[in-house]
């Protein structure tokens, strides 16, 4: 009797402490989805290139940038929505019979505009951001690889 409470202990504490790690990951998983990226200049491999870029500069003129490039997060979410839902529709269109080209047409001239205006309007940041900072300040950006178009 003995053993075998010590075995239902043993399972009860095994399970305990899997439901615990499900959970976590559940949690970090949806606190992800929810969230997109890390604090920085947007997350995601964009977000890792300013990083890198502005990475030598002061941390008073890197809030700075990252600020600007913040306020953009809301219009940058909205842009992604579109695109991914105007995928899902080329999607659904490619399945179609017959194909409606216009259709189709019509939903990569979304991708193409909202890509052509998220990629303004990070250029504004940028250049917004960079030239209200000091000359020294600006000296400091890490040049772009040159092996990159």
């Amino acid at each position: 009797m003995a053993r075998e409470r010590r075995w239902i202990i043993g399972l009860g504490l095994a399970l305990t402490l899997s439901l615990a790690a499900n959970l976590l990951v559940a949690g970090v998983t949806i606190s992800n989805r929810l969230d997109g990226h890390r604090p920085g200049f947007g997350g995601g491999v964009g977000g890792r290139n300013f990083e890198a870029l502005f990475a030598r500069l002061s941390p008073a003129a890197r809030d700075q940038l990252s600020e600007r490039f913040q306020a953009l997060k809301p219009e940058r979410q909205e842009d992604y929505r579109a695109i991914r839902k105007a995928r899902a529709a080329i999607g659904q269109l490619i399945a179609a019979e017959p194909l409606d080209r216009a259709a189709l047409e019509a939903q990569f001239a979304i991708i193409e505009s909202r890509s052509a205006a998220m990629q303004q309007r990070l250029n504004r940041a940028f250049i917004d951001g960079v030239s209200a900072l000091a000359p020294a300040e600006r000296q400091r950006i890490a040049p772009p690889p040159a092996d990159k178009p």
